[in-house]
């Protein structure tokens, strides 16, 4: 009996397992349909699992069966971010803006006698295809980059073999100049100097100046610029030139007025300015200051460019000017000339008028103004002096006691040099009238010239067009003039003060 029942338990501790051993099965049967079931689309839990994911809330601890699995798990696999391409241009493929070299001729890609330039490197001659020999003092100027995308400016810097042919005493000093900062100076070369490799950061940067300086003489100073390049990391961009606007009132803010001095260039000089298009955050009818976005495109790739949108005032005219602000320079929009000069010479531009205007020319003792552009941050070529002199003429009829075109645009004008950019410019203020102004004080000239434009714009009304106005104002102006060819007719002074002018008198005095 004893036996039997040994043999029962055995037998039911058999069922036992057998029974759960079945249940573990279908179990495991059932949870291999329900992952069976998301594939064919039907989703339980979390709608991001993606092929079969496993983890569990985070924990990536276990091991993985099959590695290429990890690719397709979790969430969306990423594409690796290639790093952006290094690209180069020669700097002699842009050409230059501006050069001047102390002796014989700017040469492009070989030395002055017609040779491969040549640079010196532990007393081997380390020949370059390409670069510039420039003869100390030289001066070579590169504009307008800023747009295109440039980022770094790299170059070898040394003294040409020709020096060393001859035995000389060379001596110089490479500049780079990044608008208006100095970037780089090198230390002093002589003929044995080894060949300096040079990589500047000049993003930002509209304008770079590349300097040679004669030291203690120029003989000889055979100083090269090779494998000159310009680092961008796109397709260049075109160059895109606008610059901050300003209206006298809402009515000029038109779309002609916002593209008209829009420009835009392709860096071997196609033209581009017709694919230029502009987006504004300025309203119609009000006045501030708002950014306007200009882009210009060549095939695929756009440059971008925000500026400046300044509307004045919502009078169409302004009537009874001050004292100051007739000694203040006017609005940007006013001065068409200035609307053709560089950056660094609108700089220039308009420190120079802001000065000229203060100047009291019934002081006998200022016969000429002195002005220190670099000490002002401003950096000008020698050749702009002369037409921002000339613009100055041209946009200012109250700089009457300037110097006119008759006189030569470069005439009343001096300049000194400093690497090779404009120091100082000294400007004459008497008009070669041997003192003739100096017994007028020219803020009278300006107000007695404001009452007369004061009683012209009387016969205005707000209500009147453009054509409507300008007809009332040369109406009530020309009959007061007399045609004449005397002194002083040719401009401001004669059209408001003496009522005796000739042609340009007539027409600065409008």
């Amino acid at each position: 009996m004893n036996f039997t029942k040994k043999k029962l338990i055995v037998l039911v501790s058999v069922l036992l397992v057998m029974l759960l051993t079945a249940a573990i099965t279908i179990g495991v049967v059932s949870s291999n349909t329900s992952s069976s079931n998301t594939d064919s689309g039907i989703v339980s839990g979390d709608d991001n699992v993606i092929d079969g994911d496993t983890s569990d809330g985070g924990n990536n601890d276990k091991p993985q069966t099959n590695p290429d699995d990890n690719e397709n798990s979790g969430s969306e696999p990423s594409v690796p971010q290639q790093p952006p391409q290094k690209k180069q241009i020669y700097l002699d493929e842009l050409g230059y803006d501006y050069q001047s070299v102390g002796h014989g001729n700017l040469s492009v890609n070989k030395d002055n006698d017609g040779n491969l330039l040549s640079l010196y490197e532990d007393g081997t001659e380390v020949v370059h295809q390409r670069g510039y020999y420039a003869h100390a003092y030289s001066t070579l100027v590169f504009e307008n980059l800023r747009t295109m995308g440039f980022t770094t400016f790299s170059a070898y810097i040394g003294v040409n073999k020709t020096a060393r042919v001859q035995n000389t005493s060379t001596s110089l000093v490479f500049y780079v100049y990044g608008d208006n900062k100095e970037v780089f100076v090198s230390q002093e070369f002589n003929a044995y100097s080894n060949q300096q490799y040079i990589e500047i950061d000049i993003q930002g940067a509209d304008r770079i100046t590349l300097v040679a300086d004669s030291l203690a003489h120029n003989g000889h100073d055979h100083a090269v610029w090779a494998d000159c390049q310009l680092t961008y990391y796109d397709d260049i961009k075109p160059d895109l030139q606008v610059y901050d606007m300003e209206f006298a009132n809402p009515y000029t803010v038109t779309e002609a007025n916002l593209l008209s001095n829009a420009k835009a260039y392709s860096w071997d000089g196609r033209n581009l300015s017709d694919t230029i298009t502009y987006s504004t955050d300025y309203k119609s009818g009000k006045v501030g200051t708002f950014n306007i976005t200009y882009k210009a495109q060549d095939g695929d790739v756009v440059a971008q460019k925000t500026v400046k949108l300044k509307v004045l005032s919502d009078k169409r005219y302004q009537t009874d000017a001050t004292q100051q602000y007739l000694t203040q320079p006017f609005a940007d929009f006013v001065y068409y000339g200035r609307s053709l000069l560089s950056e660094q010479s609108r700089l220039a531009y308009d420190y120079i008028m802001e000065q000229l205007l203060q100047v009291n020319i019934s002081d006998s003792s200022r016969s000429s103004l002195t002005l220190n552009l670099q000490e002002e941050g401003i950096y000008i070529l020698p050749n702009e002096i002369t037409r921002i002199k000339k613009y100055l003429i041209y946009d200012e009829a109250r700089l009457y006691f300037l110097y006119d075109w008759r006189s030569g645009e470069s005439a009343g004008v001096s300049a000194t040099y400093k690497n090779g950019l404009v120091e100082t410019v000294t400007i004459n203020l008497n008009n070669g009238a041997n003192g003739y102004y100096n017994c007028h004080n020219n803020v009278n000239v300006y107000l007695q010239a404001e009452q007369e434009v004061t009683q012209f714009f009387g016969k205005l009304s707000y209500d009147m067009t453009d054509a409507q106005m300008l007809h009332a104002v040369i109406s009530a102006y020309t009959p007061t003039l007399h045609y004449a060819n005397v002194n002083y007719a040719d401009g401001f002074y004669g059209a408001f003060i003496t009522k005796q002018t000739i042609c340009s008198g007539y027409s600065k005095g409008a």
